[in-house]
């Protein structure tokens, strides 16, 4: 397995993404992000999940977090939509988070899988990446295989800026 054969890209044009991207939760944002085996052996059980950020931000305009608590964020509120956490006011959570979102292969229509303690905030329950959609088991020499990644603050927050490594990992 050499997971360092992968090659990332960004978009429609698929250019090779070399830097940081930045995740805005604006309908127009094109965090589509192509990733492709250019190695010769076929990755198991490829996934994304996320870790702690190694950058915060610029010199003139850093985060207002420290690195953990932006990853932790992310989390408790990505699990409170999923778990149906109520807010003060006694409404169900259905805001918040980072969501990954991929074509159904069956179907071919766009599902989501909302990041959480229970999907993708670690190695061990990774969000299973593969060229027929999510679940798939491998991802063969030479293919690719694409998601898109949205961001959205919850109701309760007005805006806010969080700093997260997306991470990829194969068995």
């Amino acid at each position: 397995m050499a997971i360092t054969d992968l090659i990332f890209g960004l978009g429609s044009s698929s250019d090779v993404i070399y830097d940081h991207i930045t995740i805005t939760n604006e309908d127009d944002d094109p965090s589509r992000i192509t990733v492709q085996n250019l190695g010769e052996d076929t990755l198991k059980n490829l996934g994304v999940y996320l870790t702690t950020p190694s950058d915060l931000g610029d010199v003139d305009n850093p985060s207002d977090n420290p690195p953990a608590t932006c990853y932790q964020l992310l989390l408790d509120w990505g699990t409170a939509v999923e778990v149906g956490t109520l807010d003060e006011g006694g409404d169900v959570i259905t805001e918040g988070g980072l969501i990954l979102v991929y074509a159904d292969p069956a179907t071919g229509a766009e599902k989501e899988i909302r990041f959480s303690r229970f999907n993708g905030s670690s190695y061990s329950n990774r969000i299973k990446l593969g060229t027929d959609g999510v679940k798939s088991d491998e991802l063969k020499t030479e293919e690719y295989v694409s998601f898109q990644l949205k961001y959205e603050s919850p109701p309760d927050i007005d805006a806010s800026r969080v700093f997260i490594n997306i991470t990829l990992g194969a068995s």
